[in-house]
């Protein structure tokens, strides 16, 4: 339990942290009928992002970046207000669908084009929670904390305008101005999730509880205590499930909220509330139960995290190509075990810790089963000879591996060096910067 908490729980306060603002924007964007407005946002930064990448090279986590992309939602937030307002013609959710599907198409067109452009696609889709830092969290819920205050302040004409657009109208608001404070509130929000959680979180945290919530109150006091609890339990099942049965975060999370709907939309139909709390408490109460009660028949290792579904599986190798294979080792003694078929399993982290022998670890990479189990082979053999490490790293990053092997990789290097190596895992290894880096360390360390 105490290695679940310490994995998971910055992950978890970040799904608390989105969820304090999420939920309460969700009740608005439900009241609106635009439904798929975050995602329609979160495509537009994501374009903004990507555009930053292809045209200036900027990387992901650059303020130039964050900047464009927070700069390409205000102007799609101003072309809603503004659409919303001027034409009666088109539903605003056709508009924001058109929106969606075209962004959509340039930020596919444009990663056909940008190398490494696979990076960008997963980071957009899945984001990367497991990874969430202090420095994520405080930032983000700084970022939170102001758009909140703003909603606060301008509470009487956000929720005047999302109960009736007429009303407001017709009681003399500037729905125009209103309309695109709430959307860019909303850009602002969006954007900096997304890049913690992935889209997939992102909407089903802004959506999903505000819909729970609304079968079973109307008042915004009661729906938002309903759907904050609904999210909050909802995550913490999802990242519990991800742990215990190596599954991806991002989907596990949305799969429960989206179990929890159902179940909420079942009962409701049985017009029971009393008997409706009563199932759902002991819905979760169950599963719990058989979380706790699986043993230790399941992975358990959350360090595995998403990465391991972000492998898709494909036969990309990233052979370290000065390294030759030898074979007739005792596999065992040197971290991998075997199935009763003979058929390899994996690598063991334990065993792997004790080997020492630079071509030992050597044959271990060449027959490891996934990048993962390569990456763990990489930072060990960086333990044990520098120099042969530093060869290995550069082949594994040479095949450009997903972005959190990246990282680790890099991470483990600049601590073997003691220095910062400034490569920038998101960026190809062929890019100019970081092929100068790769030159730097050869150069460094007579690495051919």
């Amino acid at each position: 339990m105490v290695e679940v908490i310490s994995v998971q729980g910055l992950p978890f306060l970040s799904c608390l942290v989105m969820l304090a603002i999420l939920v309460y924007i969700g009740i608005h964007v439900l009241k609106r009928e635009v439904i798929f407005i975050d995602i329609a946002l979160a495509q537009i930064a994501a374009v903004g992002a990507i555009a930053a990448h292809v045209a200036f090279h900027w990387h992901g986590h650059s303020i130039y970046a964050h900047v464009l992309a927070l700069g390409s939602t205000l102007i799609a937030a101003a072309f809603f207000a503004i659409v919303r307002r001027r034409i009666v013609e088109i539903p605003l959710e056709a508009v924001i669908g058109v929106s969606y599907a075209v962004s959509a198409a340039a930020a596919l067109f444009m990663v056909g084009v940008a190398p490494g452009g696979h990076v960008h696609i997963h980071e957009m889709l899945a984001g990367s929670i497991l990874w969430a830092t202090w420095s994520d969290v405080l930032w983000s819920a700084g970022v939170f904390a102001v758009v909140g205050m703003c909603f606060v302040l301008f509470r009487k004409p956000f929720r005047t305008i999302s109960e009736s657009y007429e009303s407001a109208i017709a009681s003399g608001y500037n729905t125009l101005g209103w309309d695109f404070l709430f959307y860019a509130l909303l850009g602002v929000v969006i954007t900096v999730a997304v890049r913690i959680a992935g889209v997939v979180v992102v909407f089903t945290f802004l959506i999903i509880p505000a819909t729970l919530s609304a079968a079973f109150a109307s008042g915004w006091t009661v729906r938002l205590a309903i759907a904050w609890v609904a999210g909050a339990v909802s995550a913490a099942l999802g990242l519990l499930f991800a742990d215990r049965y190596d599954f991806s975060v991002g989907p596990a999370i949305g799969l429960f909220l989206g179990a929890a709907l159902v179940v909420v939309g079942l009962l409701r139909l049985a017009r029971t509330p009393k008997i409706a709390t009563a199932t759902a408490w002991l819905a979760i109460a169950v599963i719990l139960g058989v979380w706790f009660g699986a043993g230790t028949g399941s992975t358990g290792a959350m360090e595995t995290d998403v990465t391991r579904a972000t492998d898709d599986g494909s036969a990309t190798k990233f052979e370290p190509h000065t390294f030759t294979h030898s074979h007739g080792h005792d596999h065992e003694a040197v971290g991998i075990e075997h199935t009763e078929e003979g058929e390899t399993e994996g690598i063991d982290e334990t065993r792997l810790a004790s080997v020492s022998d630079a071509q030992q670890l050597a044959s271990i990479y060449a027959e490891a089963t996934d990048v993962e189990e390569r990456s763990l082979v990489v930072c060990r053999l960086l333990d044990v000879d520098a120099q042969s490490g530093v060869r290995m790293a550069l082949g594994f990053l040479e095949g450009d591996p997903p972005l959190l092997f990246r990282r680790t990789v890099a991470d483990k290097l600049e601590a073997v060096i003691g220095r910062p190596i400034d490569y920038d895992i998101d960026q190809p290894f062929e890019s100019a910067a970081n092929q100068k880096v790769v030159g730097e360390l050869k150069k460094e360390l007579g690495v051919q």
